[in-house]
């Protein structure tokens, strides 16, 4: 029995970087203009080199950043986007936040989204100008603190929410451990939901230790299995391409399965390297995003390993 469906939200970058005060003066300012008032966003296009935006993602900053401050402006970010997926008022929209585990349940598919995009070969910028791949490889930095932030409730006060927190983590948590011991609901067609989700789930909840004894149990599975899946279902156009045949169809799917994985694996060495350079010594994911210049600078080696994984056989990714 499929899941039914639901809508989300996808998000794309030229990675083009603000200060949230510049932005908020500038937008004061626009208002204000006697001769050619402007909106918000029509402003800001303008300012950034034509960059389309609709809102602004924040990053998350060295430790020397309050929480308070970044939960801030996470808050104002969750508002638009909820703005944007229901038509209501970013003012109507206040509840939406992250004391609210929607928002994390929103995040969190965007993130797997977007690595799905970049697994199945898929243009970023052809429905919405938003970038090129580049840049939109390194929006994996603020979009993983984010959901880091949500899921561990950095910074709540509010009891509920926290014990909310650890209930999202355990039933992440009861996921992965179903699908690392054959559990998992498979369709006929070798589909398996939990395949996508598990792999991104890690990120938040497996340490390197983790990783390394049940990594095997996800490439295996993605070189057994062939999903039916046409694409990331970002894209309007889901089903086969014409003349595609469902073999082909099927290396497609099997490859995006494996390049999955890899940028998973990949990411997991990242987070261990730069955590253990800077002795930290909590959860990889959050000494990976605190630092940076060493996060952006990991994101720029596998930016290219994925481009040299990419032009690889599925019989070349299954080594």
């Amino acid at each position: 029995k499929r899941s039914p469906s639901y809508w989300g939200c996808t998000t794309v970058s030229c990675f083009n970087c603000v200060h949230f005060s510049c932005h908020d003066r500038a937008v004061r300012a626009d208002a204000k203009h006697s001769k050619a008032p402007k909106e918000e966003w029509e402003g800001a296009e303008l300012r950034n080199a034509q960059t389309k935006c609709n809102n602004l993602l924040p990053l998350r900053g060295p430790t020397s950043i309050s929480t308070e401050s970044y939960k801030s402006t996470v808050d104002r970010f969750l508002q638009i986007q909820l703005s944007e997926l229901t038509g209501l008022s970013s003012s109507s929209s206040g509840s939406f936040s992250s004391s609210t585990l929607s928002a994390f349940s929103i995040v969190f598919h965007d993130i797997k989204t977007l690595l799905l995009r970049f697994a199945y070969n898929e243009s970023l910028s052809e429905d919405t100008r938003g970038g090129g791949k580049e840049a939109n490889f390194k929006l994996l930095l603020p979009m993983l603190a984010l959901g880091d932030h949500l899921i561990y409730a950095l910074g709540v006060t509010d009891v509920k929410r926290i014990q909310a927190a650890q209930t999202a983590r355990v039933s992440l948590e009861k996921i992965v451990n179903a699908f690392c011991k054959g559990k998992s609901e498979m369709s006929k067609d070798g589909e398996c939901p939990e395949f996508f989700f598990g792999l991104v789930a890690t990120l938040f909840i497996y340490t390197f230790g983790e990783w390394e004894n049940h990594k095997q149990v996800f490439k295996e599975h993605a070189s057994r299995f062939s999903p039916t899946l046409a694409g990331s279902g970002a894209q309007s156009q889901k089903k086969r391409a014409k003349g595609e045949t469902l073999e082909s169809a099927k290396q497609k799917s099997t490859k995006a399965c494996l390049l999955m994985y890899a940028l998973i694996n990949e990411l997991h060495i990242k987070f261990s390297l730069v955590a253990a350079a800077n002795s930290y010594s909590g959860r990889p994911i959050q000494g990976w995003y605190t630092d940076e210049n060493s996060a952006l600078d990991s994101l720029e080696g596998l930016y290219k390993k994925y481009l040299d994984l990419e032009k690889r056989t599925v019989v070349e990714l299954k080594k």
